[in-house]
């Protein structure tokens, strides 16, 4: 019974650890931008 309990949690934590992957991510956004400023700038 540990066993299914365990494949479970591993299932969970694996569908969780995909989602916030592919999630959009805000804070490297601004950075893109201020790189792509620097390269239309030269």
């Amino acid at each position: 019974m540990w066993i299914l309990a365990l494949e479970a949690i591993l299932a969970l934590s694996l569908f969780i650890f995909l989602v916030w992957w592919t999630l959009p991510r805000k804070k490297n956004k601004p950075l893109e931008q201020l790189d792509n400023n620097k390269d239309e700038k030269k």
